[in-house]
């Protein structure tokens, strides 16, 4: 399973997660994340220690702990632009994922949490940084398409076996991994 990083839908997770709706995060804009998941809300963040949430991979992005995410934000201890929500998903048979790799219709490769968590079009001040295996970039523009990013600041990609076997089986776990639709 995997979601689309940047596609921004029209709505905000309150107008249309009514149990959102005058929570911290109702205003937050929602993406699309693919195009199954039985038309559920998935959050990602990347909050080590959340109550009920799993890691997602070695990379600190987390899935779920929604109650404690909602809390820890009312009481000012976090913002709610560190929670990013995607409405479905993209979903592979075994071996399609890999089939599609191979064809050039997906790239795999690792990024810093803070490209995969942005809030493209919201108001959002979090400062973005990423260390790279070559040096530090200390600022990144916010406006600046996500796949143009990669592509100027990821310093190589890996082969979907190398990710893959980093990755627990995230079926278990109910968690959607990252990937990124070559061309997008």
């Amino acid at each position: 399973r995997g979601v689309t990083l940047e596609m921004a839908t029209a709505f905000t997770v309150g107008e249309m997660v009514a149990s959102l709706d005058d929570s911290p995060f109702g205003a937050l804009p929602l993406f699309r994340g693919g195009s199954g998941g039985k038309d559920q809300v998935l959050m990602l963040h990347d909050v080590e220690g959340l109550a009920r949430a799993q890691a997602v991979g070695e990379h600190g992005i987390h899935v779920g702990g929604l109650q404690s995410a909602r809390d820890a934000v009312a009481q000012g201890l976090l913002q709610a632009d560190r929670f990013k929500f995607f409405f479905n998903q993209f979903e592979w048979v075994p071996g399609a994922l890999q089939r599609e790799v191979e064809q050039g219709l997906w790239s795999a490769g690792t990024i810093d949490s803070s490209l995969a968590l942005r809030q493209v079009g919201s108001q959002s001040e979090r400062p973005l940084a990423i260390q790279r295996k070559m040096g530090k970039v200390d600022y990144l523009d916010a406006s600046q398409p996500l796949w143009d990013l990669l592509r100027e600041h990821l310093p190589n990609t890996v082969s979907l076996e190398t990710l893959l076997s980093r990755t627990p089986n995230i079926a278990e776990h109910g968690a959607e991994s990252s990937a990124q639709r070559r061309g997008d």
